[in-house]
């Protein structure tokens, strides 16, 4: 009853919200807890359920929703949400980070949280993953999770084509905070003053993120050759141009050595 009605009725207003989306383990409850406050807009998350799905736009959330919030998924750019972008004229802000870093981030994940609470539309962890060795872990995260952080790249990728999208990534982000919040800001034609940035940034704590602000660039120590070549492989076997993965840290040489083995 209740599709028949939202679909049947349109609402008289259409907020400006500010729709984020981010790659899972880049400091994404950070950003979107950080715009909050400077913005005064709610953080919200318009998904059919909060668990373990693809965190696509829930329609009827959506039509509800009077006033304007800051929406933070995980979501790909499918066609669902393409047509729930332009239906409501969201401008997404896609944030991405290192993909050698990230493997990292979510092996240090695994071993912190309960078991029942890994698994995601990334790829189910299994409850022998406990017992692996950490290269071994590593091994699994590569080869079972990040195909789907390619996938999220890429629809992103493609959904640039045809709407407005702006990129950010971790790195950016956490050299310069305030030039990073500026161009999302500027992005969604809104005046915040540099007061309030700085507030906003300063009174966040690590316990309300959930973030430990991981190191950029400590997998370069830690992976093994094998294990950067399995990573570049999941990017060479989308036969896209060489510069489509350069924002999740794969540059053009090591895809043109990927070639060649």
């Amino acid at each position: 009853m209740l599709r028949r009605i939202t679909q049947r009725v349109r609402p008289p207003w259409k907020p400006r919200h500010l729709f984020l989306s981010t790659l899972p383990k880049t400091g994404g409850m950070y950003l979107a807890k950080a715009l909050s406050r400077m913005t005064g807009y709610p953080l919200h998350q318009v998904v059919p359920t909060h668990f373990m799905n693809e965190q696509d736009l829930c329609p009827q959330q959506m039509w509800w929703l009077m006033k304007p919030r800051v929406l933070w998924h995980h979501a790909r750019a499918n066609a669902f949400n393409l047509s729930m972008i332009k239906q409501y004229g969201l401008r997404p802000i896609v944030h991405v980070r290192d993909i050698f870093d990230i493997v990292l981030s979510i092996d240090d994940y695994t071993q912190r949280d309960d078991i029942r609470c890994k698994s995601g539309p990334q790829g189910h962890i299994h409850r022998e993953f406990q017992t692996m060795t950490r290269k071994e872990r590593i091994d699994y995260l590569i080869h079972i999770q990040l195909p789907w952080y390619f996938s999220y790249l890429v629809s992103w990728r493609e959904a640039s084509e045809q709407i407005d999208v702006l990129w950010t990534t971790y790195d950016e982000l956490f050299s310069d905070q305030r030039a990073t919040f500026g161009k999302i800001l500027d992005h969604m034609e809104l005046s915040v003053s540099s007061e309030k940035i700085t507030r906003a940034i300063e009174s966040l704590s690590s316990s309300e993120t959930n973030f430990n602000r991981g190191i950029s660039g400590r997998a370069d120590n830690i992976l093994t050759h094998e294990q950067r070549l399995a990573i570049q492989q999941l990017a060479h076997v989308w036969k896209l141009d060489t510069r489509a993965f350069e924002r999740i840290g794969i540059r053009t040489g090591e895809l043109m050595e990927t070639e060649s083995v």
